[in-house]
C-alpha cells in the first residue's frame, strides 16, 4: 500500500469537510494510506505573501519539513495549499540565501528543510500513481453518462502544477474513466474570484456567472472541482448570481472525490453528498433516470 503524509489545510478541516471525508473513503478502496501530519500549520495561502514574503516561506517550508521528518512524499488536496507549498519549494531551491534563513529560523523549532519530499495533489496521485487502467478496474457503477463540467480553476495547473496549465485534462479523463461525459468546458481554468469575490462583490459574482453560465449552456449536470475555495464561491454565490444574471438552473457543484466514489460503490452518505448547499440529490436522480431508459 502506498503511504503519503497528509496536509489537510484549514479548509478540509472546515468548510471543506465533505472533500476530506471523500477522499479517505476513496483512497482507501484505491489502497493509498494517509497518515495527517501532527502539529501542521495554515500554509498562509496567497495573501501571507503581500505581507512578508520570506517569513510566508518560513511558514509553508516548517509543514515541508515535519513531512521531511515522516520519510513520505505530501498530499495536499487544497489548490491554495497545493500551490504555496509548491511555490515555496521552488523559491528555497533557487534562492540558497532565502533557504539559509528560512532554516535558521526552523532550527528554533528543532526542524531543518531539506527538499527530498515531493508535493503532490490527489487527483495526480489518481492519474500518474494509481492509474487510470486500475480505477476502471474497480468501478462498481458508472455516471451513466452523467454531464460534468471539469473546473480546475487558477492554482492546480499553474504555475507550478502538472499538466498543460491553460487547458489540464486530469479530471477530463477521470470523468471518462468513471463513465461520465465530459463538457467541452473553455473557462475550465477562469478564476473564481477566491477571496476578492466577498471584497468587490460586483466583480466576483460577475466572475461567478462565466463559469455557471458557460456550464449552464452546455447543459451540464454538475460542476466537477478539486479546490475548496473554488467550490464555497461556486455553491455561495449561486443563488445571488442567479438574481443578478440571466440564470435558470440551480447546477450541483461536486469534488471529484464525490464522483469518483460513487463510482467506486460508495454510498452517498459516506460521501457526504447530503453537506452540499446544493443538493446532490439531483444528480443521482439524473443517475436513476438514464439507467431506467437503458
Amino acid at each position: 500500500m502506498k503511504e503519503y503524509a497528509y496536509y489537510p489545510g484549514c479548509s478540509l478541516k472546515g468548510s471543506a469537510e465533505n472533500y476530506e471525508n471523500s477522499l479517505f473513503k476513496v483512497f482507501k478502496v484505491l489502497e493509498i494510506d494517509l497518515e495527517e501530519l501532527e502539529d501542521w500549520n495554515c500554509c498562509g495561502a496567497t495573501l501571507f505573501y503581500s505581507t512578508d514574503e520570506l517569513k510566508a516561506y518560513g511558514l509553508s517550508a516548517r509543514n515541508l519539513a515535519l513531512a521531511e521528518q515522516t520519510g513520505k512524499d505530501i498530499i495536499a488536496p487544497c489548490s491554495a495549499c497545493y500551490h504555496t507549498l509548491k511555490k515555496t519549494q521552488k523559491r528555497l531551491r533557487e534562492n540558497s540565501s532565502d533557504r539559509e534563513k528560512v532554516n535558521r529560523a526552523l532550527e528554533q523549532v528543532g526542524l531543518d528543510y531539506r527538499d527530498c519530499v515531493e508535493v503532490k495533489h490527489p487527483l495526480e496521485v489518481v492519474i500518474e500513481v494509481i492509474g487510470l487502467e486500475k480505477i476502471k478496474k474497480k468501478i462498481e457503477g458508472g455516471l451513466e453518462d452523467l454531464k460534468i463540467a471539469p473546473y480546475y480553476g487558477c492554482l492546480f495547473a499553474r504555475p507550478h502544477g502538472v499538466g498543460d496549465p491553460h487547458f489540464p485534462n486530469y479530471m477530463d479523463q477521470l470523468i471518462d474513466a468513471i463513465g461520465g461525459e465530459v463538457i467541452d468546458y473553455p473557462v475550465k481554468t477562469r478564476c473564481c474570484g477566491g477571496l476578492q469575490s466577498y471584497i468587490y462583490r460586483e466583480a466576483g459574482l460577475e466572475l461567478i456567472y462565466i463559469l455557471l453560465n458557460e456550464a449552464e449552456r452546455r447543459e451540464a449536470d454538475a460542476i466537477m472541482t478539486l479546490c475548496p475555495f473554488c467550490h464555497l464561491n461556486l455553491e455561495i454565490l449561486q443563488k445571488e448570481c442567479r438574481k443578478s444574471y440571466d440564470l435558470h438552473s440551480q447546477l450541483p457543484i461536486v469534488y471529484f472525490t464525490q464522483l469518483l466514489g460513487l463510482s467506486l460503490g460508495i454510498d452517498e452518505r459516506d460521501l457526504e453528498f447530503s453537506k452540499s448547499v446544493i443538493p446532490l440529490d439531483q444528480i443521482l436522480s439524473k443517475m436513476e433516470g438514464i439507467k431506467s431508459e437503458q
